[in-house]
């Protein structure tokens, strides 16, 4: 079990931490896979990330929130798939 000073450690550094800087810096092969009903980090974000890294794909999966590769797990698992494929065929 977490103690409560160590989650809210941890929610604080999921909070503050900077992505679209980080993200800006990245240059490789990136894939965003997203929930179209995701309210806990909306697709707003996905867009400010793809504005940072445009290299980035996106799959947006509808009727999916914030779990998406546990809500519609074969559809995630098949997008992804199908990214590493593309890539790896090179």
């Amino acid at each position: 079990m977490v103690p409560p000073s160590g989650y809210i450690a941890a929610a604080r550094a999921v909070h503050d931490a900077d992505v679209v800087a980080w993200a800006r810096r990245w240059a490789g092969p990136t894939l965003l896979v997203w929930g179209a009903s995701d309210t806990v980090t909306p697709l707003s974000n996905a867009d400010r990330l793809r504005e940072a890294m445009p290299q980035a794909e996106l799959a947006v999966l509808p009727a999916a929130g914030h779990m998406v590769y546990l809500e519609q797990e074969e559809r995630f698992v098949g997008v992804v798939t199908e990214f590493a494929e593309r890539l790896f065929k090179h």
